[in-house]
Protein backbone atom coordinates (compact mmCIF):
# COMPACT_ATOMS: atom_id res chain seq x y z
CA UNK A 1 0.00 0.00 0.00
CA UNK A 2 1.22 3.36 -0.34
CA UNK A 3 2.48 5.32 2.48
CA UNK A 4 -0.37 8.14 2.76
CA UNK A 5 -2.94 5.26 3.00
CA UNK A 6 -3.55 5.00 6.94
CA UNK A 7 -6.63 5.05 9.46
CA UNK A 8 -7.12 8.79 10.28
CA UNK A 9 -7.95 8.28 13.73
CA UNK A 10 -7.55 5.01 15.93
CA UNK A 11 -10.50 4.44 17.37
CA UNK A 12 -9.97 3.54 21.12
CA UNK A 13 -13.56 3.39 23.30
CA UNK A 14 -16.00 0.43 22.08
CA UNK A 15 -18.31 2.75 19.95
CA UNK A 16 -15.35 3.52 17.88
CA UNK A 17 -14.50 0.04 17.12
CA UNK A 18 -18.23 -0.83 16.55
CA UNK A 19 -18.17 1.77 14.10
CA UNK A 20 -15.08 0.72 12.27
CA UNK A 21 -16.17 -2.60 12.03
CA UNK A 22 -19.39 -1.84 10.38
CA UNK A 23 -17.91 0.26 7.76
CA UNK A 24 -15.17 -2.50 6.92
CA UNK A 25 -18.44 -5.01 6.76
CA UNK A 26 -20.40 -2.65 4.88
CA UNK A 27 -17.15 -2.31 2.51
CA UNK A 28 -16.50 -6.13 1.81
CA UNK A 29 -20.28 -6.34 1.06
CA UNK A 30 -20.27 -3.63 -1.76
CA UNK A 31 -16.69 -5.01 -2.96
CA UNK A 32 -18.52 -8.34 -3.35
CA UNK A 33 -21.86 -6.98 -4.96
CA UNK A 34 -20.81 -4.10 -7.40
CA UNK A 35 -16.14 -4.31 -7.20
CA UNK A 36 -13.58 -2.51 -5.57
CA UNK A 37 -13.60 0.29 -8.56
CA UNK A 38 -17.82 1.19 -8.21
CA UNK A 39 -17.62 1.30 -4.31
CA UNK A 40 -17.52 4.59 -3.12
CA UNK A 41 -17.17 6.06 0.09
CA UNK A 42 -20.81 7.62 0.60
CA UNK A 43 -22.01 4.12 -0.65
CA UNK A 44 -20.09 2.43 1.92
CA UNK A 45 -21.25 4.63 4.74
CA UNK A 46 -25.08 4.14 3.77
CA UNK A 47 -24.85 0.66 4.10
CA UNK A 48 -22.88 0.99 7.56
CA UNK A 49 -25.70 3.28 8.31
CA UNK A 50 -23.05 6.05 9.48
CA UNK A 51 -22.61 9.48 8.10
CA UNK A 52 -19.79 9.71 5.43
CA UNK A 53 -17.98 12.25 7.86
CA UNK A 54 -18.01 9.21 10.55
CA UNK A 55 -16.91 7.54 7.67
CA UNK A 56 -14.06 10.15 7.03
CA UNK A 57 -12.92 10.59 11.06
CA UNK A 58 -11.21 7.21 10.78
CA UNK A 59 -10.57 6.54 6.68
CA UNK A 60 -8.98 9.46 4.87
CA UNK A 61 -10.18 7.37 1.33
CA UNK A 62 -11.19 4.51 0.18
CA UNK A 63 -8.22 3.05 -0.47
CA UNK A 64 -7.42 3.09 3.45
CA UNK A 65 -10.59 1.10 4.15
CA UNK A 66 -8.99 -1.44 1.50
CA UNK A 67 -5.73 -1.55 3.90
CA UNK A 68 -7.68 -1.81 7.01
CA UNK A 69 -10.12 -4.81 5.61
CA UNK A 70 -6.59 -6.73 3.19
CA UNK A 71 -4.69 -6.22 6.66
CA UNK A 72 -8.51 -7.83 9.02
CA UNK A 73 -8.18 -10.70 6.92
CA UNK A 74 -4.03 -11.08 6.62
CA UNK A 75 -4.66 -11.04 10.77
CA UNK A 76 -7.39 -13.34 10.41
CA UNK A 77 -5.60 -16.19 8.14
CA UNK A 78 -2.22 -15.86 10.39
CA UNK A 79 -4.92 -16.50 13.23
CA UNK A 80 -6.32 -19.64 11.36
CA UNK A 81 -2.91 -20.82 10.19
CA UNK A 82 -1.24 -20.77 13.65
CA UNK A 83 -3.94 -23.45 14.93
CA UNK A 84 -3.32 -26.19 12.51
CA UNK A 85 -0.59 -26.91 14.71
CA UNK A 86 1.30 -29.52 12.46
CA UNK A 87 1.59 -33.30 13.26
CA UNK A 88 5.11 -34.77 13.20
CA UNK A 89 3.31 -38.41 12.72
CA UNK A 90 0.97 -36.97 9.69
CA UNK A 91 2.79 -35.80 6.31
CA UNK A 92 2.68 -32.38 4.74
CA UNK A 93 0.09 -33.72 1.99
CA UNK A 94 -2.66 -34.75 4.74
CA UNK A 95 -1.96 -31.52 6.56
CA UNK A 96 -2.63 -29.50 3.33
CA UNK A 97 -5.68 -31.45 2.87
CA UNK A 98 -6.35 -29.54 6.69
CA UNK A 99 -5.39 -26.54 5.26
CA UNK A 100 -7.94 -26.19 1.85
CA UNK A 101 -10.50 -27.19 3.81
CA UNK A 102 -9.83 -24.01 6.34
CA UNK A 103 -9.52 -21.54 3.47
CA UNK A 104 -11.99 -22.82 1.33
CA UNK A 105 -14.46 -22.46 4.72
CA UNK A 106 -12.28 -19.05 5.08
CA UNK A 107 -13.50 -17.68 1.68
CA UNK A 108 -16.76 -19.02 1.33
CA UNK A 109 -17.96 -17.39 4.77
CA UNK A 110 -16.41 -13.81 3.36
CA UNK A 111 -17.44 -12.43 -0.16
CA UNK A 112 -15.30 -9.27 0.60
CA UNK A 113 -12.10 -11.64 0.79
CA UNK A 114 -12.54 -12.88 -2.57
CA UNK A 115 -12.58 -9.41 -4.34
CA UNK A 116 -9.22 -8.49 -2.21
CA UNK A 117 -7.32 -11.90 -2.51
CA UNK A 118 -8.20 -12.14 -6.92
CA UNK A 119 -7.46 -8.43 -6.62
CA UNK A 120 -6.88 -6.82 -10.29
CA UNK A 121 -4.17 -5.87 -12.32
CA UNK A 122 -5.98 -2.59 -13.52
CA UNK A 123 -5.65 -1.34 -9.86
CA UNK A 124 -2.82 -1.00 -8.02
CA UNK A 125 -3.87 -0.53 -4.63
CA UNK A 126 -6.10 -3.73 -5.20
CA UNK A 127 -3.29 -5.53 -6.72
CA UNK A 128 -1.42 -4.60 -3.75
CA UNK A 129 -3.59 -5.75 -1.35
CA UNK A 130 -3.80 -9.28 -3.14
CA UNK A 131 -0.40 -9.74 -2.92
CA UNK A 132 -0.11 -9.16 0.74
CA UNK A 133 -2.71 -12.11 1.25
CA UNK A 134 -1.04 -14.43 -1.32
CA UNK A 135 2.36 -13.99 0.32
CA UNK A 136 0.69 -14.75 3.80
CA UNK A 137 -0.37 -17.85 2.56
CA UNK A 138 2.69 -18.71 1.12
CA UNK A 139 5.02 -17.74 3.82
CA UNK A 140 2.39 -20.23 6.13
CA UNK A 141 2.39 -23.55 3.79
CA UNK A 142 6.39 -22.84 3.43
CA UNK A 143 6.79 -23.24 6.82
CA UNK A 144 5.03 -26.19 7.33
CA UNK A 145 6.85 -27.68 4.49
CA UNK A 146 9.81 -26.81 6.58
CA UNK A 147 8.25 -28.58 9.28
CA UNK A 148 7.86 -31.42 7.32
CA UNK A 149 10.53 -31.86 5.35
CA UNK A 150 13.02 -29.77 7.26
CA UNK A 151 16.36 -30.88 4.99
CA UNK A 152 14.29 -30.09 1.72
CA UNK A 153 16.55 -27.24 -0.25
CA UNK A 154 14.85 -23.63 0.81
CA UNK A 155 14.48 -22.30 -3.02
CA UNK A 156 12.64 -25.74 -3.68
CA UNK A 157 10.39 -26.17 -0.57
CA UNK A 158 9.32 -22.31 -1.61
CA UNK A 159 8.37 -22.98 -5.18
CA UNK A 160 6.68 -25.92 -3.96
CA UNK A 161 4.63 -23.35 -1.86
CA UNK A 162 4.37 -20.88 -4.20
CA UNK A 163 2.89 -23.36 -6.87
CA UNK A 164 0.45 -25.08 -4.59
CA UNK A 165 -1.23 -21.77 -3.02
CA UNK A 166 -1.50 -20.64 -6.84
CA UNK A 167 -3.18 -23.72 -8.26
CA UNK A 168 -5.53 -24.00 -4.70
CA UNK A 169 -6.57 -20.11 -5.55
CA UNK A 170 -7.64 -20.83 -9.07
CA UNK A 171 -9.35 -23.46 -8.51
CA UNK A 172 -11.29 -22.21 -5.59
CA UNK A 173 -13.91 -19.66 -7.34
CA UNK A 174 -14.83 -23.31 -9.05
CA UNK A 175 -15.52 -25.04 -6.01
CA UNK A 176 -17.05 -22.16 -3.70
CA UNK A 177 -20.59 -20.77 -5.62
CA UNK A 178 -20.87 -16.91 -4.64
CA UNK A 179 -23.59 -17.82 -2.11
CA UNK A 180 -20.86 -19.25 -0.32
CA UNK A 181 -22.00 -23.01 -0.84
CA UNK A 182 -18.73 -25.49 -0.91
CA UNK A 183 -18.58 -28.39 -3.23
CA UNK A 184 -17.28 -31.18 -1.60
CA UNK A 185 -16.87 -33.17 -4.41
CA UNK A 186 -14.81 -30.26 -5.85
CA UNK A 187 -12.81 -29.89 -3.12
CA UNK A 188 -11.60 -33.49 -2.40
CA UNK A 189 -10.37 -33.25 -6.03
CA UNK A 190 -8.59 -30.08 -5.27
CA UNK A 191 -6.80 -32.44 -2.55
CA UNK A 192 -6.07 -34.80 -4.70
CA UNK A 193 -4.18 -32.48 -6.97
CA UNK A 194 -2.10 -30.70 -4.71
CA UNK A 195 -1.07 -33.99 -2.69
CA UNK A 196 -0.23 -35.93 -5.96
CA UNK A 197 2.19 -32.81 -6.65
CA UNK A 198 3.15 -32.89 -3.52
CA UNK A 199 3.83 -36.15 -3.20
CA UNK A 200 5.67 -35.71 -6.76
CA UNK A 201 7.85 -32.79 -6.02
CA UNK A 202 8.92 -32.89 -2.57
CA UNK A 203 9.92 -37.16 -2.59
CA UNK A 204 12.35 -36.71 -5.76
Amino acid sequence: MTEDVHLRRVPRQTRGQQRVSKILSAAAELFAEIGYDAATTNAIAARAETSIGSLYQFFPNKDAILEALSNQYKAELAELFSSLSPNPNSSVELMFGQIVDTVAAFYASRPGFQVVFYGSSADDELAEAADVLYQTIIASIDGLIDFYMPGLEPTRRTLSALVSVKAVKSLLPMAVANNGTINPYLITEIKTLVSAYLRTTLHK
